[in-house]
């Protein structure tokens, strides 16, 4: 996004749904999503509700943010990407650990139901994740993966 006008903002909610919008977003490039400690923020909860939300920072191309919403709000639809070529480019590596940290954030890091879904053990996800996680991350959502 070198040279474009760039806007930020801050998904707040359940962590899967948010891990999900997140990652989705992160994989146009005309978006970035950056986590590290600072990101995650764990604000002091008063209900159980907000004990389980988290807070993630997007950093995006204003004019494709904007073409975006205009094409949703006129009533045409937005370009279509074909799913395959977004995996062009990335190492296997990389889109395993994005497949994984979708499967989980679907599956609300329930390690064996996301296991199930992607048809490996479920201890290969967590070998797997201590290996590829953000710092910071994983251990806010699930403390389980620690």
């Amino acid at each position: 996004m070198p040279g474009a006008a760039v806007g930020q903002c801050t998904l707040v909610g359940e962590p899967g749904a948010v891990l999900a919008l997140a990652y989705g977003l992160a994989r146009s490039p005309h978006a970035m999503l950056k986590v590290d400690a600072a990101d995650v923020t764990a604000p002091t909860p008063t209900t159980q509700a907000e004990a389980t939300q988290l807070s993630v920072k997007v950093t995006f191309d204003l004019g494709w943010a904007t073409d975006r919403l205009r094409a949703d709000t006129s009533g045409t639809s937005a370009p279509t990407i074909d799913p395959i070529e977004t995996l062009i480019g990335r190492t296997l590596a990389d889109i395993e650990c994005d497949l994984t940290w979708r499967t989980l954030a679907r599956c609300q890091g329930d390690r064996e139901r996301a296991a199930m879904i992607l048809g490996i053990p479920a201890r290969r996800i967590g070998d797997t994740l201590r290996d590829m996680r953000p710092v910071g991350f994983a251990p806010t959502v699930w403390p389980a993966l620690r």
